[in-house]
Parts: C-alpha cells; structure tokens; sequence
C-alpha cells in the first residue's frame, strides 16, 4: 500500500533519484540505508515527534511505530490537523520551543 500521487511515477522516482545524489554528496549517507526504527531503539535522548493527521506521505504509523521503539524515557508524539506540507499549529511550535 505505497503513497499515491497525481505526479507521474516516473517523476518522482527521478526526484528521489536527485535528492539521494544530493544526500550522498552533501551528508555522505544513502537515504535507502536509514533506519529509523533501528536508531530509534538504540536512542536515550528526549524526542518529540509531530505528525498531522491527514499526512497521506509519511503515514501515522510510521511515527507511532518510532515512539514505541523508541528507548528515551522522555518522548511524546503530537498529532494535529494538516497534511505532509500543512503549516504547524501554533501549539505545536510553542510546545516545541519549550522542548528544547
């Protein structure tokens, strides 16, 4: 069950294409090798995850999946309204903020 998008197939296989050049270059790591949930595991430090509730590009479960594998002690997931691209509420920001 992939992510389905008005943008031709072939278009966004050679965006990721570009971004992981890009990535490989700048950051010297291949984006198909990161592990979240593998890093999540191994993880102590305090983590707050944001995540709107029509995100229809990462899904709800994959931040769910990374909390709960998470090993910090101090961790929380925020839902809100808005999609992938949605400006973060305010609430959010301020908890955010007050996070860190």
């Amino acid at each position: 069950q992939g992510y389905r998008s008005w943008i031709p197939q072939s278009a966004t296989k050679l965006a990721i294409k570009a971004m992981r050049s890009a990535i490989l270059t700048r950051a010297q790591f291949n984006i198909d090798d990161l592990n979240t949930l593998a890093y999540a595991r191994n993880c102590m430090v305090p983590i707050v995850i944001g995540h709107a509730k029509e995100d229809d590009f990462v899904r709800m479960h994959h931040s769910e999946a990374v909390l709960e594998a998470y090993r910090g002690a101090v961790k929380s997931l925020m839902r809100f309204e808005g999609d992938h691209n949605s400006e973060r509420p305010d609430f959010f920001l301020q908890d955010v903020c007050q996070f860190f």
